[in-house]
């Protein structure tokens, strides 16, 4: 996460130094993909490399990366981070003003969220906490007012 946070602070012009510590996060996934367990963090590693991308104005590479990321955090079964990539993506593609597409990896990300929230009702060892949570978010998402916000999604308006 911090990778990704630091890529984030210098594309948000926070300063070189965070550009630096993404790249030198990167590398360190890098080591760890290739000499550990690749199904846990080949995914992390192109949604890295796609976060350097897009620092570097990269954007062909970029979205081909944030693609992967997606792909095989879905592929190996890791909900969570195929919602994080699909997020990660859809702000990218916001940020720089392809507002449809960014709009279908927002909801694609929500998506992938809810699965993840309804699959807290099928697991053996629910906690009452955890059902508080989970029903909070369900009155969260029924009383949202506003067409811009989806379940906590916030969606940007249409080009067209």
């Amino acid at each position: 996460y911090r990778g990704l946070v630091a890529f984030q602070l210098y594309r948000d012009g926070q300063g070189e130094d965070w550009l630096d510590e993404g790249k030198r996060i990167l590398t360190k996934v890098d080591g760890w993909s290739r000499n550990c367990c690749t199904s846990l963090f080949e995914n992390n590693l192109h949604l890295l490399q796609a976060g350097n991308h897009a620092s570097d104005g990269n954007i062909a590479r970029a979205k081909k990366s944030y693609e992967l990321s997606v792909a095989l955090a879905g592929d190996v079964g890791l909900v969570h981070e195929q919602g994080l990539a699909a997020e990660y993506y859809g702000k990218f593609l916001s940020s720089i003003v392809e507002l449809d597409e960014a709009n279908v990896w927002l909801l694609r990300a929500h998506s992938v969220s809810m699965h993840d929230m309804f699959s807290l009702l099928s697991c053996d060892d629910v906690t009452p906490y955890s059902l508080y949570v989970f029903f909070s978010f369900l009155v969260c998402i029924s009383s949202s007012k506003s067409s811009a916000i989806l379940n906590g999604v916030h969606l940007l308006k249409p080009t067209r």
